[in-house]
């Protein structure tokens, strides 16, 4: 099961896929069936302990997606159901098989998995010419927002002589983010370098970001590259909506621009005035490409891509319903990942640094990935991940220590903190000795 799941989520990282009449089928699919039917094989239908709250917070979300999506057409909708049974799918097996990963091994699979993958696609964009901004193929470039992740979980863990070739491994993997133009992966390197330097205590970590901030303004007055100077000074001022009234007029983005921050300010706009006439419902799944591949017809095809960014796509196409939904599977995951890192803590397997850090690693590329990049697979799986972090890292603690876990398997549920009782001393009256 370690070995099927490892591969479900590197596939996500390839840009192996069919496109059919009505979706796209990935190896993904096959992967997360074969696993589901794998565990049903073996006689585990439902999850040990019954069903996870990560798994249920995770419900009401997903079943608006594919209602708002039959609300815009049967075949939208028809489409939409096909996904979302594929990723819940995924998510029972996973909660199935939490209790008897590997976690050590899979923490291996896909850091070595990622880097073939990242390696490959550097040598696809060299031997196509791009020495830089190694991030046109879509499916590929998300590991730059994901092996730093994977890459300081191992530094947080990690004690002894070996922390010092992890350091080395960062710095080359800056190195090479730095290189790729991605931005939101520049931002995770720099946001998790903060973090780990000072050892998760914020006024230290707000000290680094400054540091960071001046030596990439320095870099974007320096580098000779054109477009890593502009995707630097963009990290540097990330409120830069882009200049879309120049594409608008021009057909091509202004002088100094790109074309992802005219289409960012473009999208941006048009959501908000859409968001403001469907508030309560939103517009549909899917109806804002539809709508502005309508509306705006004669834009040029860059402008009329689909909303980059979960959080204001689901507010435009699914209203304050699917908003408050989804913004619910984040806020009970980050409270319930805390409470299990604090028990963790209690416990003496972890430090009160390492908790923090590793609180801080999970969620800060995760949500960037969300806030940054467009709707699909990717980041249904991504919200699964986070749903279902507080279980794993339970699962962890017992599997790793083989005694049983500090907080309950459904970590809805968690044990009260015991006070030490006074101890009461009695006076003995001893009298004299006779």
């Amino acid at each position: 099961m370690t070995y099927l799941l490892s591969l479900a989520v590197l596939s996500l990282f390839t840009p192996l896929k069919i496109a059919t009449g009505l979706a796209q089928i990935r190896p993904f699919d096959a992967l997360t069936f074969l696993a589901l039917a794998w565990a049903l094989s073996r006689g585990r239908i439902f999850p040990r302990g019954g069903l996870h709250t990560g798994f249920l917070i995770l419900l009401p979300y997903l079943a608006w997606h594919v209602v708002s999506a039959l609300g815009v057409s049967l075949p939208n909708g028809m489409r939409e159901g096909l996904q979302v049974l594929t990723v819940v799918a995924f998510a029972w097996a996973v909660s199935v098989a939490l209790d008897e990963i590997d976690y050590r091994l899979m923490g291996r699979l896909l850091v070595i998995g990622m880097i073939i993958v990242t390696a490959w696609s550097i040598g696809w964009h060299i031997a196509n010419g791009y020495w830089t901004g190694w991030k046109r193929l879509n499916d590929p470039k998300a590991t730059f927002t994901f092996l730093p992740l994977l890459l300081a979980c191992l530094l947080i863990a990690r004690e002894g002589d070996r922390r010092g070739l992890y350091w080395l491994a960062w710095g080359v993997l800056g190195a090479v983010i730095l290189q790729s133009g991605e931005r939101k992966a520049l931002i995770v390197v720099g946001i998790l370098s903060a973090a780990l330097i000072a050892r998760g205590r914020l006024l230290s970590s707000l000290h680094v970001v400054g540091g960071a901030v001046v030596v990439l303004v320095l870099l974007s007055g320096v580098i000779e590259d054109r477009y890593l100077a502009r995707q630097i000074q963009s990290v540097v001022d990330p409120f830069d909506q882009g200049d879309f009234s120049t594409a608008i007029a021009t057909g091509e983005a202004a002088d100094g621009d790109s074309r992802s921050n005219a289409q960012r300010g473009f999208a941006l706009a048009l959501a908000e005035e859409l968001i403001f006439s469907h508030l309560l419902f939103g517009v549909g799944t899917n109806e804002y490409e539809r709508i502005i591949n309508v509306r705006y017809a004669y834009l040029p095809d860059f402008m009329r891509n689909g909303i980059h960014g979960e959080f204001l796509r689901v507010l435009t196409e699914n209203g304050l319903v699917g908003f408050v939904s989804y913004c619910a599977v984040w806020l009970f995951a980050a409270v319930r990942t805390r409470m299990v890192l604090r028990g963790l803590v209690l416990a003496r397997q972890l430090r009160t640094s390492q908790a923090a850090l590793l609180q801080i690693a999970a969620f800060v590329p995760c949500l960037l990935y969300v806030s940054f990049e467009a709707s699909g697979t990717h980041s249904i799986v991504v919200l699964i991940f986070i749903s279902l972090l507080p279980e794993g890292l339970t699962a962890w603690y017992a599997h790793a220590s083989d005694r049983a876990p500090v907080v309950a398997v459904r970590p809805a549920v968690y044990q009260p903190r015991l006070r030490p009782q006074p101890i009461t001393v009695r006076r003995m009256n001893l009298g004299r000795s006779r």
